[in-house]
């Protein structure tokens, strides 16, 4: 670096001044060191420049990656995307299959559609394909503590092709099916 020109990040964190020879750093922990890491620009530029390039050549993870990740904790995720069927008469009354592949823009059964067994099942932000049989696209969310849950939104068949849509809100944990709308 520059004497004359001390970086700012690094005085944060306790960087030893350039005038003189340093024989002792002082180490601290304080509020602006938080702060710094959340709002610096060095930082959010670094941050930027990561998802760039993971938005530009996405990897699959290996094996021995997903391996590391078994042992954290809280590692499953809130929201999950899947297919399944949900029957009032049968306990459990909903069945879960998680969506494995992600596109970039959806979940889908697999790297190529038409899937085999699964046809056209996939799952996006705008909407999603059964595909064959009696599967239905399935968004679950778990909830991290207990509350109360506001759910609002519009269900519409924009396609002229395909009979409808129906959607349902289900609750695995107190009264199975809490409202159902088809359009």
């Amino acid at each position: 670096t520059r004497r004359s020109r001390p970086v700012g990040m690094l005085q944060t964190f306790d960087a030893p001044v350039m005038q003189t020879n340093c024989e002792v750093r002082p180490s601290s922990t304080v509020a602006t060191q938080s702060l710094v890491l959340l709002n610096g620009k060095f930082i959010l530029d670094q941050a930027g420049n990561l998802a760039e390039r993971v938005a530009k050549d996405p990897a699959v993870p290996t094996s021995s990656q997903i391996a590391l990740t078994t042992g954290l904790k809280n590692r499953q995720p809130m929201w999950q995307y899947g297919y399944g069927w949900y029957d009032q008469t049968a306990e459990p009354h909903t069945t879960f299959h998680r969506l494995e592949h992600w596109t970039g823009t959806q979940w889908q059964a697999g790297n190529k559609l038409p899937d085999a067994d699964l046809g056209y099942t996939l799952l996006r932000a705008t909407g999603g394909h059964p595909g064959s049989g009696r599967n239905a696209v399935i968004r679950r969310w778990t909830s991290p503590a207990n509350g109360i849950v506001t759910i609002t939104g519009v269900l519409s068949h924009p396609s002229e092709n395909g009979d409808g849509v129906r959607g349902r809100i289900v609750s695995s944990g107190s009264g199975g099916l809490h409202g159902e709308w088809i359009a």
